[in-house]
């Protein structure tokens, strides 16, 4: 398999994996008007609801990061990006790569060991409800792994962009 093949490859996993879990928000849409129909209609709140949704909402976001990076979803300061152009935009991009690399690294290894070490003491929540945590402990790592790859295709389309610009032109 070739590096081209592999790169779309990972691209359209992290869009697949992306769309997917973004209908999460309609799970947790349908959540919360359930819970505040039952409570404010009915008089009878749930025990389980609100942690459901935090839950939900913490997965939704870890695992959509990659899928923001990927669709260029992120915040940045556009105001001084868009003005880059050539080196300077690639050093700015290696920069953010960077950043998010540590981070991502730091969430996949000790969001791993948190995991883990949750799965195996079958740790629940502490709550009345009593969810165990470790499939959401889990997300952490997931998320931040998918995001550091996402992180690399980025940069090497950012390295490539650059490198194709800056050809001189063949005749």
């Amino acid at each position: 398999m070739s590096n081209t093949t592999k790169l779309q490859f990972l691209n359209k996993l992290i869009t697949i994996i992306g769309e997917l879990v973004s209908y999460g928000i309609f799970v947790l849409l349908i959540l919360v008007v359930a819970e505040v129909a039952s409570r404010y209609l009915f008089g009878n709140p749930t025990i389980w609801s609100s942690e459901l949704q935090t839950y939900i909402y913490g997965i939704y976001f870890i695992l959509g990061g990659a899928y923001t990076l990927h669709v260029g979803g992120h915040v940045r300061i556009e105001t001084f990006y868009d003005k880059m152009k050539g080196k300077k935009r690639l050093i700015a991009d290696v920069i953010n790569f960077i950043c998010i690399a540590i981070v991502s690294v730091l969430l996949v290894w000790k969001g791993t060991e948190a995991g883990i070490e949750s799965l195996l003491a079958g740790e629940r929540s502490s709550t009345v409800w009593a969810p165990y945590v470790a499939p959401f402990k889990l997300a952490v790592p997931i998320g931040s792994g998918m995001l550091l790859i996402a992180a690399c295709i980025e940069l090497i389309k950012s390295i490539s962009n650059y490198l194709e610009k800056t050809k001189p032109n063949s005749k």
